[in-house]
């Protein structure tokens, strides 16, 4: 992943993003001890995998994420969770389902 995807930086993840061997896409989580506590560090992989488990249809399909929080993270809720994505949705457009063409 590290090699042949591409690193988007927001505020307080940094995304890698690649093309996966499957038809679906699929999230992994990387949250260093120096995030926090074991207790911050599982709710800030909730709220991470909790966003991605409601809004799984805004992801183009076929990729593989590697959300990467940072040290210095802001992340109390799912709000910020959100602003996150969605400044990554804005880097990363090949990353974004097209809709479905009218017919």
């Amino acid at each position: 992943m590290e090699r042949r995807g591409r690193r988007y930086p927001t505020r307080d993840l940094i995304v890698l993003v690649g093309r996966g061997a499957r038809s679906w896409t699929r999230l992994g989580l990387t949250v260093s001890h120096h995030v926090g506590k074991s207790h911050d560090r599982n709710r800030v992989k909730r709220l991470i995998r909790e966003y991605f488990r409601t809004h799984k249809m805004r992801f183009a399909e076929g990729f593989d994420l590697v959300v990467i929080v940072k040290r210095q993270h802001r992340l109390s809720g799912l709000a910020d969770v959100e602003r996150n994505f969605e400044q990554l949705f804005r880097q990363a457009r090949e990353l974004v389902a097209s809709e479905a063409a009218p017919s």
